[in-house]
């Protein structure tokens, strides 16, 4: 399999997920920042393909999706910025033109009331250009996002067993804490690679699935263990004639793949911070 048929088999399998604005490939441009979502292409699929290789081959898909949501959330501070200046030029013209009253001109020779109005003006467009933003920022989150559970097993029907986005949306399907996103998708790709290291491309794949089976009853633990300020969940081996830690939670040993691991978790009733919400 040849990298430009990997790649091109990745974003078959991965973009269809994509959000889209207007005619899709048409970018995004708000104060000076170009954002581009990609336009689907219809493409071979991959067959065949280890979780491994579809994995490495989508290493760059991922990676512009993070440089793209970086600089959404850039241009949305500087924004905020802006915002926040052009509120104050208002409150200031405002009490400029209320001393102006109904003359033309101030005594100093400047029209505050025509310059409140264009103040304002400009105060609308950059709100505007935030709301528009902030749906951008949601959109590629909501990408990163299914491109990393699509990416964390091949078999459809195990995706949603790993994704964790579902706990993370408010009652508007909003998805929230995306930062919990990233560290979950870091912490099941870690886990992975840290059990499943040695044996063939079978070998592999299989522990994969039991690794992806095991940790995915912890996702709750895991929200827990972030919101909480704590240190997040790790797999660890137990070795010969050691004892269980405290918050530690034994993999099932009855799969010979998880046999001696565990995962250790964190403290269940310390509260989780209200800014973590």
């Amino acid at each position: 399999m040849t990298e430009r048929s990997s790649l091109w088999g990745c974003m078959s399998m991965v973009l269809p997920f994509t959000a889209t604005f207007g005619a899709l490939g048409i970018g995004v441009v708000l104060g000076g920042a170009a954002v581009w979502i990609a336009r689907p292409t219809p493409v071979e699929i991959l067959r065949n393909v280890s979780l491994a290789e579809l994995q490495t081959a989508c290493e760059p898909v991922v990676a512009d999706q993070k440089t793209q949501l970086a600089k959404v959330k850039d241009e949305l501070s500087s924004l905020r910025e802006e915002v926040a200046r052009k509120e104050a030029e208002v409150a200031e013209l405002r009490g400029a033109a209320t001393r102006q009253g109904s003359r033309s001109t101030s005594s100093d020779g400047r029209d505050y009331a025509g310059e409140l109005q264009a103040a304002k003006e400009a105060l609308a467009e950059a709100k505007l250009k935030i709301q528009m933003l902030e749906q951008v920022r949601d959109d590629l989150v909501e990408q990163l996002t299914r491109t990393q559970e699509r990416l964390q097993v091949v078999e459809t029907d195990l995706q949603e067993q790993v994704a964790i986005s579902g706990m993370l949306r408010d009652e508007n399907g909003r998805l929230h804490d995306e930062i919990v996103v990233q560290q979950w998708y870091g912490f099941v790709t870690s886990t992975q690679l840290d059990i499943c290291e040695r044996g063939g491309r079978k070998k592999t794949e299989d522990c994969r699935l039991s690794v992806v089976g095991e940790i995915s009853t912890i996702k709750r633990e895991f929200v827990h263990c972030v919101r909480s300020g704590q240190a997040t969940p790790a797999a660890r081996e137990l070795q010969k004639g050691e004892k269980l830690p405290l918050y530690a939670r034994m993999m099932n040993q009855d799969d010979k793949h998880l046999q001696s691991w565990y995962v250790q978790l964190c403290d269940p009733t310390l509260p989780e911070r209200e800014d973590e919400r």
